[in-house]
């Protein structure tokens, strides 16, 4: 599928399984808050130690699992625009900071993009007939961690 985090990374004991901590993520959300709760919450890890479950691998059907790997995709995808769109890679977990990175980028996606007053959710962003050509001409900031720049390249 090529969405696989790196596995290399070791999720930390407080990670949440991505499966269980994507309930409070919908497609409605806005994109400031989708950036800060995928770094905050560390949602690569948890979508890793989903995938590298024994429950994962062996309980579910590929009906099941499909679900929460596109739910994946799509934050993933988010995530990645509003990343190409900052000044600096998220240094850490300081949330606040995560907030200010996440919204300065938002408001150059909103005057790029000419979404005026439009609210600015995973959904929007995702399904805007542009963002498949800026997401290939554009790249990630040059100060992206090698393990963050291999993750949002696969």
């Amino acid at each position: 599928m090529g969405e696989r985090p790196d596995e290399s990374s070791e999720p930390t004991l407080n990670v949440a399984k991505f499966s269980v901590g994507v309930k409070g993520l919908t497609n409605q959300m806005s994109a400031v808050d989708v950036f800060t709760k995928f770094f905050d919450e560390d949602c690569r890890a948890g979508c890793s130690l989903d995938l590298n479950s024994v429950s994962w691998k062996e309980d579910l059907s590929k009906p099941e699992k499909k679900a929460p790997k596109n739910k994946f995709a799509a934050i993933k995808r988010a995530v990645r625009f509003v990343l190409m769109n900052s000044d600096s890679h998220p240094p850490g977990e300081d949330k606040e900071a995560l907030r200010r990175i996440a919204t300065l980028a938002e408001e150059r996606i909103r005057a790029n993009l000419e979404f005026g007053n439009k609210r600015i959710s995973i959904h929007t962003l995702t399904s805007h007939p542009v963002i498949g050509n800026l997401e290939n001409s554009s790249k990630l900031l040059d100060d992206t961690l090698e393990n963050m720049r291999k993750f949002f390249d696969s």
